[in-house]
């Protein structure tokens, strides 16, 4: 029985480079190459695409020796072809794994040529990778399906700021984030009408929109769904991250590179906090139409004990220290297993 021809994607155009540059490692590293022939595709930050080297992946990868790649132009084709002097080699591919993360990879638009194309591929499809990505968008859909979450308020690049009904509507301090920006990148959460002044210029510079949220004390949970929609889908305990004291909020360093910063899994919260968030993630995956994987977050309130809805992620982060995978690992999957799951899924999604 010949293998699945498996195309694994990463690295990419977006602020998340390096992250995604790791996940896709992580991929390639857990694929049952038993199962799986491998082809590794490796995108720059400038947006070239190339034929990686499996034994050279690290966290620069010279581009300098590799061949470049494009997508079969071709419907229905499903290969990739190999440019080299002015002629090509045709690889076949059953499939593609997009471990792209930010703009450009799980925003829909690369799962758009994907569907173009006529090619396979795993995550959430574009209309659900697009409307996730939008913070702005996610929270308008939880309120139109009741789910409880913090109040907010967004602005287009534009328009005028009213500054003081910020403040006497969402209070201070409160989150100001570019919308369309994963890993808690151009996100500011200001103490001061002066720092939000200042914390919504530097929003601007990741997006045209920004949305600026209630700040919530409390606990952050994060759920795993893993499913194609339907009822087979499924959702994990939540898992909570411990991080250093006197750090604002969980960003970008300490997300993946502080020291200080632990996981818990399952999170020390009553069960029926965590049956409650269960029910909320696969509520919130179902309306978006996500398929294959996202990792939803809330937080627990302090004060009232209410669960909120934060965000959602349809490709959360692969790398050693993420969430998603170790909340499946704590379901039951390994990774191996995982990565079998998720390509199940896309198949049947493409049929």
């Amino acid at each position: 029985m010949s293998k699945l021809k498996v195309a694994v994607i990463f690295g990419g155009y977006s602020n998340e480079h390096e992250v995604s540059l790791d996940s896709g490692i992580t991929v390639l590293e857990g694929l049952n190459r038993d199962k799986y022939e491998v082809i590794p595709i490796y995108i720059n930050k400038q947006g070239d695409w190339f034929l990686a080297d499996t034994s050279k992946l690290g966290t620069e990868i010279d581009t300098s020796n590799l061949k470049s790649v494009v997508i079969s132009p071709s419907r229905g084709d499903k290969s990739i072809l190999v440019l080299d002097d002015g002629s090509y080699t045709k690889m076949p591919i059953d499939i593609i794994f997009p471990a792209l993360l930010g703009k450009f990879g799980e925003d829909g638009t690369i799962q758009g040529m994907f569907e173009i194309m006529g090619i396979p591929y795993v995550g959430c499809g574009v209309l659900a990778s697009s409307m996730s990505m939008d913070k702005v968008y996610t929270n308008d859909i939880a309120k139109l399906i009741n789910m409880p979450q913090p109040d907010y308020m967004s602005y287009k690049e534009g328009e005028e700021v009213d500054y003081q009904k910020i403040v006497d509507r969402l209070g201070l301090p409160c989150f100001v984030k570019a919308v369309r920006s994963g890993s808690s990148v151009g996100i500011v959460k200001p103490e001061t009408i002066e720092e939000l002044v200042e914390g919504i210029k530097e929003a601007f510079k990741y997006d045209n929109k920004i949305i600026i949220e209630r700040n919530i004390n409390g606990i952050e949970l994060k759920c795993a769904v893993l499913g194609s929609g339907g009822d087979d889908t499924v959702a994990s305990h939540s898992g909570a991250t411990l991080f250093e004291e006197g750090l604002a909020f969980y960003d970008y360093n300490a997300k993946y590179h502080s020291s200080e910063t632990r996981k818990v899994i399952p999170a020390e919260v009553p069960e029926e906090v965590h049956q409650k968030v269960k029910e909320l993630s696969l509520q919130i995956f179902k309306a978006l139409d996500c398929s294959g994987l996202a990792r939803a977050d809330f937080f627990w309130e302090d004060e009232t004990g209410d669960i909120l809805f934060n965000e959602i992620n349809t490709f959360p982060a692969f790398t050693e220290v993420s969430m998603y995978p170790a909340l499946c690992k704590h379901m039951g999957y390994s990774l191996a297993e995982l990565l079998d799951k998720l390509i199940e899924i896309g198949l049947k999604a493409s049929r």
